[in-house]
């Protein structure tokens, strides 16, 4: 049940020495607005699904001026505290980032308080309404869409306001792009899952399907996208958003997917480290079936080996590389 919904146009005022004033609204609880975010705040555990938590201070304290100021909302619910969290978001917002409306609404569920902070971005669009005999078309600048793919939003739930509300769950379909603003600027937060263990993650995932696959078309798709992953580093991703960028075949898919303990993981947001997937997924090798070994960073091997297909052959290759040998060893099995 929703108790107050409050409503705030945010400018972009990040740098800037005044903030523009903020005008608010406390946005009554019928009508047809209210019919519509009241099924947002009713849908949005399904839609939230990246986890957060708000970071401590600098000292390492458990405290976090973001959550302070949402528990406050909680236990005052009214405009003066909702006008400053909207400040907060203002200071931080981009040009690039641009005019948004931004909803905050509190309400109960299941005797747990519930606070969406959710921003719909500016769009421009065209107004027509038709009479008997006319059609009266107007454009128009400021039109706040939510299905638009800079849609924000932040839930937060608990009963306790002492040890509940740490963590909370973003939409953000931006994440790739733009987790700087609204998580880590705004919120004063980070992904659970830290880069490191993000990374680790995946690159075990691709590794253990690598291993196990059969198909060489599939195994291509793999390294072709370990290779490419090298351009990801300090991007936000997920296994499954990895799967989605590469485009890989469902078998692949598959293959890399079984690999994650837990299948809710795989969609688990995280900042990629490519010192960490450098150090899980440093070489390739490819064994020949005349016994040899051929062994480069996975970020090189192309470079290393040059590969050719021999015509009027089933799936034989030539294989060229140039370089000083620099050691040799007797070794007891394969690299």
């Amino acid at each position: 049940m929703i108790t107050n919904i409050f409503s705030f146009l945010v400018h972009p005022g990040k740098g800037l020495e005044e903030q523009p004033n903020i005008g608010g609204a406390d946005i009554p609880l019928n009508g047809r607005l209210f019919i519509m975010l009241e099924e947002i705040f009713d849908r949005s555990e399904y839609e939230c699904k990246t986890e957060i938590s708000f970071d401590p201070t600098d000292a390492g304290q458990q405290q976090n001026d973001c959550r302070d100021e949402i528990i406050t909302l909680l236990q005052q619910q009214n405009i003066v505290v909702a006008r400053r969290i909207a400040i907060r978001l203002q200071s931080v917002t981009t040009r690039r980032s641009g005019l948004g409306l931004f909803f905050l609404i509190i309400g109960q569920e299941n005797n747990r308080q519930k606070a969406l902070l959710s921003r719909f971005p500016a769009d421009i669009g065209v107004w027509a309404e038709e009479n008997l005999q006319t059609l009266r078309v107007e454009f128009l600048e400021r039109v706040f869409m939510k299905n638009a793919m800079s849609y924000k939003a932040a839930l937060y739930y608990g009963e306790s306001f002492s040890s509940d509300f740490w963590d909370g769950y973003v939409v953000d379909r931006q994440l790739n792009t733009n987790a700087n603003y609204w998580i880590k600027e705004f919120l004063l937060s980070d992904f659970k899952t830290t880069p490191a263990a993000g990374t680790k993650r995946l690159a075990e995932a691709l590794k253990q399907a690598m291993n196990s696959i059969r198909n060489p078309s599939a195994k291509e798709e793999i390294y072709a996208a370990a290779r490419l992953a090298y351009n990801l580093d300090g991007q936000s991703t997920s296994v499954d958003a990895f799967c989605n960028q590469y485009n890989f075949s469902q078998e692949a898919r598959d293959a890399i997917l079984s690999n994650i303990p837990i299948d809710s993981m795989r969609f688990d947001q995280f900042v990629f480290c490519v010192e960490e997937f450098q150090k899980r997924l440093p070489y390739r090798s490819i064994e020949l079936d005349n016994g040899a070994v051929m062994t480069a960073q996975v970020r090189d091997f192309e470079t290393c080996f040059i590969k050719e297909e021999l015509p009027d052959t089933e799936g034989e290759y030539l294989f060229k590389t140039q370089g000083k040998i620099i050691n040799e060893l007797f070794r007891k099995r394969k690299l």
